[in-house]
């Protein structure tokens, strides 16, 4: 799975890796984050959003 890297060391996730790591669709990433239950990840402007990947290990720390 290929990782964005924005040059400062942060790693960060799409929508679909997200879903591809959880074994769920997007819609259910999109389901989770309107409901309150998943990361806002960030906004990096217009429709783009991603999540860094501290931030979805410290998530899958709270599920296990």
């Amino acid at each position: 799975m290929s990782v964005s890297n924005t040059g400062e060391g942060a790693r960060y996730m799409s929508v679909q890796q997200v879903a591809v790591r959880f074994g769920v669709s997007k819609d259910s990433i999109w389901r989770w984050v309107r409901q309150g239950a998943f990361p806002q990840g960030r906004k990096l402007g217009g429709r783009t959003r991603r999540w860094s990947v501290g931030e979805i290990e410290a998530y899958e720390t709270t599920i296990v």
